[in-house]
């Protein structure tokens, strides 16, 4: 990555000052939502805002690790954190974890912090896509419809029309800003103390994000043949259905074991077919059969875990 400019004897580049810029946007629009609209008290947010920057660094950090090979076989490497190599995901799942973790030490039963966390991420991670446009990240698979040939970029390397993933997180992470944002002013405290809220926010950026990252074709986060940053939006999208799935258990009307069962062979058919046409996108010519299918498996996904969100309600 290109140095643009140095501090002291430590180079920055264009990622990394957009990784300090989303950091310092995170925890500002978090103190104003928890602070102003959710009604979070001062002490918790004084605790929340340090623990959230350790645990994002590293969070962020650990993910990358764990996804380059390179580093788990040279340790040395993985202390030098000032070379640069940070999760975006991991980042955010260190964020909301100290939201959790702070709710948790301060013994918030509200869920204020969580819900602004969890809403704060969205326009920090739209800055970092801007960011990750300047440099050779972020860059989708070649595009081979001719209908869709005004969307792409060029790609230096090979000169082909690529799609520009980085622009479709960018566009997608600023349109659920905007519409939970509007959820959480018409209904407010209300809204933002059930867990509820951020879990939804979990759900759909995770869903959304599973289907942006198959279209990806940056493979240096790989563990063996699995991105882990798929595997890591799959996690965020899995807690959410079992919390919520608890919940409903734990209610006045539980659900029954073959309807359960329903459930889990939706989910395991739907994870199975999405990782089958995301090898086939690899490999095969018609990609965007493959595509729609996996946002047909994203969206059943979807529809089960706001399914069981609806339910835990009314238990």
């Amino acid at each position: 990555m290109t140095d643009i400019l140095t501090i002291g004897a430590l180079p920055v580049t264009a990622f990394g000052l957009g990784c300090g810029l989303a950091g310092l946007a995170a925890l500002a629009l978090t103190a104003l939502l928890a602070l102003r609209v959710c009604r979070v008290s001062m002490d918790a947010f004084a605790r929340f805002a340090p623990l959230s920057v350790v645990l994002a660094f590293v969070m962020g950090r650990l993910l990358f690790v764990m996804g380059t090979p390179a580093m788990m076989t040279n340790p040395v490497r993985i202390i030098r954190f000032w070379e640069g190599g940070y999760s975006i995901i991991g980042a955010a799942i260190g964020f909301l974890l100290a939201a959790w973790l702070t709710e948790k030490l301060c013994g918030e039963k509200h869920h204020g912090l969580v819900s602004s966390a969890s809403l704060a991420i969205l326009p920090a991670i739209a800055i970092l896509r801007l960011f990750e446009g300047m440099i050779s990240i972020g860059r989708g698979r070649e595009i081979v419809h001719p209908a869709f040939k005004f969307l792409g970029v060029t790609d230096a390397a090979t000169g082909t029309l690529v799609h520009p993933v980085y622009r479709y997180e960018f566009v997608f992470a600023l349109v659920l800003f905007a519409v939970f944002l509007y959820i959480l002013l018409r209904h407010s405290r209300e809204e933002a103390g059930r867990a509820d809220f951020a879990l939804s926010i979990l759900t759909v950026f995770s869903a959304g994000q599973m289907v942006l990252e198959n279209m990806k074709n940056d493979l240096h986060m790989v563990i063996s043949f699995v991105p882990i940053q798929l595997a890591a939006e799959l996690f965020m999208f899995l807690l959410p259905l079992i919390v919520w799935l608890v919940k409903v258990q734990k209610g006045s009307h539980p659900m029954k074991k073959s309807r359960m069962a329903i459930i889990w062979l939706v989910l395991a058919a739907c994870i199975g077919l999405f990782v089958f046409m995301a090898f086939r996108t690899d490999r095969g010519a018609y990609k965007i059969v493959y595509y729609i299918v996996t946002m047909l498996c994203v969206s059943v996904m979807t529809l089960v875990n706001m399914t069981l969100c609806r339910l835990s309600r009314q238990g």
